[in-house]
């Protein structure tokens, strides 16, 4: 039989909790979101610039927690051309326009700023 005693409360853990839930100083997610769309829009391989202003975002709320999804809606003939742009394409001659991989390196930078600034603020509590 296994028997655990355990002395104290959990004050100081629901304490760091509920401070880490108010955090304010982090950046607004609508701001990281504006920042996000138009590196994306800079970074677009450009013909008729058309995939280019077609980045948007939604942030969507649910249950106290905030969700943001960055879109692109050049679609041509059911094919989203931002995903062309970023992994290749064949053409319709046969031949293969290599992919310019500009989506994921600025999702990526932009995802690790915010957990950068997440951790900053929480170590700071």
């Amino acid at each position: 039989m296994l028997k655990i005693k355990t002395k104290g409360n959990w004050d100081r853990t629901d304490k760091f909790f509920k401070k880490s839930v108010k955090i304010t100083k982090i950046e607004d997610i609508t701001t990281l979101a504006e920042r996000c769309i138009e590196r994306l829009k800079e970074a677009t391989p450009k013909d008729s610039g058309l995939t280019a202003e077609s980045w948007s975002y939604e942030i969507v709320k649910d249950r106290g927690k905030k969700t943001l999804y960055i879109t692109n809606s050049n679609v041509q003939n059911g094919v989203k051309i931002a995903l062309l742009l970023e992994f290749g394409h064949a053409t319709t001659g046969g031949t293969w326009v290599e992919g310019q991989n500009f989506i994921g390196p600025i999702t990526q930078e932009e995802y690790n700023k915010i957990l950068s600034e997440t951790w900053k603020e929480l170590n700071r509590l």
